[in-house]
């Protein structure tokens, strides 16, 4: 693996040089049983399409609706345990909290079911086995790629548990999927739901489009769609805001401007009277600029691996063989304080 931290190097791997540096096989075989053939996992003309698609439903308004509404609901449950934990002085682990609010926000949208995990005594079984699985993926970039999978044939160890994390996400969305085709097949989808959930919305797009074939609707290709989805926005953004409150916490001025913004654009929000819908926060500008500068400070993903096709030169000279491992690191391109 070679590791490259210059200007140069990322726009050669990211821009001038894109198609030579995919994700690669070797990613794909790490992920593959929890992405699939997600964005995440693929390259070339899957990636383009799926990307395409991406595009397309996010600038759609029953999304924008949608998460809005959803957000704003799980926030008042959000609410609760603050208050709750205020009233009785209990510490709060912000980062648990934080993954259980995305998780129930990012299911919802992204199939429509509530897992009811946020004030939950106990983690969901879907999040721990999501989570659980994740750890081991990671763990298998680091390990001798004979180790893990001597683990995997044999059923023991970390890979055994992969297994076993597997069978409840896979049973949990395939579920969902399936009753969904089946809803949309026969005519009897509820109407709430109709044109909400990522599934539905994406099966819309493909309905209307000239790219789609059988395979698009294939409840396994669908189902690398949600996780994908799942991975995209509910893992970046807990660790986005679990951040951004550890920065508050050692900027005190910064707390203190941000909550004199809020109060004074958005006065029902500050004491509590209602939750922000999309056009509300965008007037939050410097509650933007906090939020932008703790994404360069902490980047959600702070590590960027490409493979190589060709043997390849960068503009500052540097040679990557085919085959080659490239490690970018995004943490890195941040400024010395």
């Amino acid at each position: 693996m070679t590791l490259l931290s210059t200007a140069e190097a990322f726009e050669d791997v990211f821009k001038n040089q894109f198609d030579n540096f995919p994700k690669g096989p070797k990613k794909a075989e790490y992920l593959r049983e929890l992405l699939g053939e997600g964005i995440f996992a693929v390259d070339h003309e899957k990636w383009y399409r799926q990307r395409k698609t991406a595009s397309n439903l996010f600038t759609m308004r029953a999304l924008r609706d949608s998460m809005t509404s959803t957000i704003q609901r799980h926030l008042v449950v959000l609410e609760r345990i603050f208050r709750r934990a205020a009233e009785t002085n209990d510490t709060v682990d912000m980062f648990r909290l934080l993954n259980r609010f995305t998780m129930e926000a990012f299911t919802e949208i992204g199939f429509g079911v509530e897992m009811n995990c946020l004030d939950a005594e106990q983690e969901h079984p879907f999040q721990t086995a999501f989570d659980r699985s994740q750890q081991v993926l990671i763990l298998r970039v680091v390990r001798p790629s004979w180790f893990w999978k001597a683990q995997r044939v044999l059923g023991i160890g970390a890979e055994g548990q992969l297994k076993e994390d597997m069978k409840v996400i896979n049973s949990t969305i395939f579920d969902i999927v399936t009753k969904t085709l089946q809803h949309r097949a026969q005519g009897t989808k509820k109407t709430e739901q109709v044109g909400t959930d990522i599934v539905s919305l994406f099966l819309d797009d493909l309905k209307n489009s000239n790219d789609a074939d059988e395979s698009c609707f294939d409840p396994k290709y669908l189902r690398d769609i949600v996780v994908n989805f799942i991975i995209a926005g509910r893992d970046t953004t807990a660790q986005a805001l679990s951040w951004f409150f550890y920065c508050l916490s050692q900027n005190p001025k910064v707390e203190t401007k941000i909550r004199e913004e809020i109060a004074d654009k958005l006065p029902k929000l500050f004491h509590g009277q209602c939750s922000p819908s999309m056009d509300d926060v965008s007037e939050l500008i410097y509650v933007e600029a906090a939020l932008r500068e703790t994404l360069r400070l902490y980047p959600s993903v702070p590590i960027v691996t490409k493979q190589a096709v060709h043997d390849a030169v960068l503009s500052d000279g540097t040679f990557i063989a085919s085959g080659t491992m490239a490690a970018l690191p995004i943490i890195q391109t941040r400024t010395v304080d």
